[in-house]
């Protein structure tokens, strides 16, 4: 799987949430990619995209659930 993959996996299973939520876990994601590690290392310690999507969601949750 790329890393465009991998995004785009992140939006479609995230795509019931509002557009700029999706936006801000694109870009949570996509942060992880832009350093030193392969794209293939970041994207095996996020496991599928379904997996990360579920996993950012739940902390999201928790987050606003606190404030």
């Amino acid at each position: 799987m790329t890393k465009e993959e991998f995004l785009e996996g992140i939006k479609k299973e995230l795509g019931f949430m509002p557009y700029e939520e999706v936006i801000k876990a694109e870009k949570y994601f996509e942060s992880y990619f832009n350093g030193s590690e392969a794209d293939e290392k970041v994207i095996e310690r996020f496991g599928s995209p379904k997996y990360a999507a579920q996993n950012y969601y739940n902390a999201r949750s928790k987050q606003q659930r606190k404030h």
